[in-house]
């Protein structure tokens, strides 16, 4: 029987250990930290890409008390509040399959709980050893196992890929802040049953309730050159650092309208938005990587939790059969669907931080035409929800 390491417990990792126990695959979790964080309470978005794969292992059956399925994306100017244009969800989404908003913490919960007792918590890789056909696993707490495949599913881990992986992580810092708040307040311009996505110069904000009492997620993106000091969290968590986003909230979002300081006014989380594009290539062809641990891209099109319960998926049927070709044609379609994505949210990206008036007027146009199109849903957004 295969014997399997997984290294990470975040949502790639969690969902890969779920798809082994239904396959009655062995394998064990291993994560550095001291505990699970079921607290996180702020939001993501799953595309029914996803909910058609986590429904799989049960997930159809959480309360819809926790969940939130929005029908619509509404697309508004920042600057002034005013409607652009909508997508239409439901274009993407069936009977048993829509998209979903939620707490992080909810959905981790869930893959936690199925598989609790496989999970090994202050397990630190130290290192590797390749041994013939298995590796072995070597932690700082001095214990070692042995395995026949190793899985990594811990993203922006560069001293386990450089030891697993060919061309080793080289994360770099894309640019962009992202700020994140949890909210409550009713706004007039804030759609309550729906996606707010608000297009600014050079930034975004995206809003969307992430449970049936409406509690809301805000995210607001923006471009910024950092000094790379300031990309560590003892910086973003001291006076300075605190007073300087304050400073680019009021500077970028605050002057569009007064009413934005109630999403962000206190307690909000920031940090700076790392990428990976240097897509993973193992040494040994009994090593993987999932999620964000084998490419990680800008965070839009409710890819960043999508592609980890994508590719754990995958990777889940592959290691279910005995075959190396099988192993390569993961690693190979796992880039070609990348790439596809990579390319969506490049000039998504474009799009939504345009911020020449004559290119805004003409983006807007464009966008309230293309958006009425079922041929280009379906070939643009369709491809991504759709897979």
């Amino acid at each position: 029987m295969k014997n399997i390491a997984i290294i990470g417990a975040g949502i790639s990792g969690l969902v890969l250990g779920n798809f082994f126990k239904s396959k009655s695959i062995n394998f064990k979790i291993f994560e550095k930290k001291s505990e699970i964080n079921f607290s996180e309470g702020y939001g993501i978005q799953l595309g029914i890409n996803s909910i058609q794969i986590l429904n799989k292992i049960g997930f159809k059956n959480i309360s819809t008390d926790y969940l939130y399925n929005p029908k619509k994306i509404i697309i508004k100017s920042l600057q002034n509040q005013s409607r652009i244009s909508q997508i239409d969800l439901d274009y993407f989404n069936n009977l048993s399959e829509k998209y979903t908003c939620l707490k992080r913490s909810i959905l981790v919960e869930f893959l936690f709980n199925k598989i609790q007792e496989k999970i090994h918590l202050n397990k630190s890789v130290a290192d590797f050893e390749h041994l013939d056909n298995k590796i072995k696993i070597n932690f700082f707490d001095q214990t070692s196992e042995e395995f026949d495949y190793v899985v990594l599913a811990s993203g922006f881990e560069p001293d386990i890929s450089k030891l697993l992986f060919k061309n080793y992580h080289k994360n770099t810092y894309a640019g962009y802040l992202a700020i994140r708040k949890i909210f409550t307040e009713k706004l007039n311009f804030i759609e309550e049953e729906n996606i707010t996505l608000f297009f600014g110069k050079n930034s975004h904000l995206v809003t969307y309730p992430i449970d049936n009492n409406k509690t809301k997620n805000a995210v607001f993106i923006i471009k910024q050159n950092l000094d790379s000091n300031n990309l560590y969290s003892s910086w973003r968590r001291s006076a300075d650092g605190l007073e300087f986003i304050d400073k680019l909230l009021k500077d970028n979002l605050y002057v569009n309208s007064q009413e934005f300081v109630n999403i962000f006014k206190k307690n909000s989380s920031w940090w700076p938005v790392i990428i990976n594009r240097n897509f993973l290539e193992p040494k040994y062809k009994n090593v993987f990587a999932i999620g964000d641990a084998i490419y990680s891209n800008l965070p839009t099109l409710a890819q960043g939790a999508g592609q980890a319960i994508e590719s754990a998926y995958e990777l889940s049927n592959i290691l279910d059969k005995e075959s190396d070709t099988e192993s390569i044609k993961y690693f190979l379609n796992r880039k070609k669907r990348l790439n596809i994505i990579d390319r969506r949210i490049s000039l998504n990206n474009f799009i939504f931080h345009i911020s020449n008036p004559f290119l805004i007027f003409f983006r807007n146009i464009i966008i309230k035409f293309f958006l009425k199109k079922k041929i280009f849903l379906n070939n643009y957004l369709g491809k991504i929800y759709k897979n």
